[in-house]
């Protein structure tokens, strides 16, 4: 009787030491995908400054209209909650409406560096393929170009 406890004891010693590792494997996870998730406006700006070359007044004028989208972005968030298609698109309403008060405040020379920056966009924004692909190698696509000339 006495070796059936200890063996019940250490079972239950086992499950608790593992339930405790998944759920600190499941927080790291989820703060590591918090921090991927979005940059901060100081970072954004300073990004948008260093390859448009901003002057201290638009940069000044960009940290205002991305403090103004992340206000919106929040307040969508919770007035969109569950609805993803919905959220989706009011984000993209937003991010076009801050992109359009940026570019007003842009230089032709600006403006054309800027357009590259938003074609660029929606690549950086998807998501890593799943085993360390890259994205040239994601499903669906060749490994390599094929010469189909």
């Amino acid at each position: 009787m006495k070796g059936n406890a200890m063996k019940r004891t250490h079972i239950l010693k086992s499950v608790k030491f593992g339930l405790v590792a998944l759920f600190f494997m499941l927080f790291v996870r989820d703060f590591a995908h918090a921090q991927r998730g979005r940059i901060s406006i100081d970072d954004r700006v300073k990004n948008l400054t260093e390859q448009l070359s901003l002057s201290k007044d638009q940069a000044d004028s960009v940290r205002r209209i991305y403090e103004a989208s992340e206000k919106e972005r929040s307040a969508a968030f919770e007035a969109h909650r569950g609805d993803r298609s919905a959220m989706r698109e009011y984000m993209a309403k937003i991010m076009k409406g801050a992109d359009d008060k940026i570019d007003s405040l842009l230089t032709d020379e600006q403006k054309t560096k800027y357009d590259k920056i938003k074609k660029d966009r929606p690549s950086m924004m998807r998501p890593a393929p799943p085993s360390g692909r890259t994205r040239e190698q994601a499903p669906g696509k060749p490994d390599k170009p094929s010469d189909s000339n």
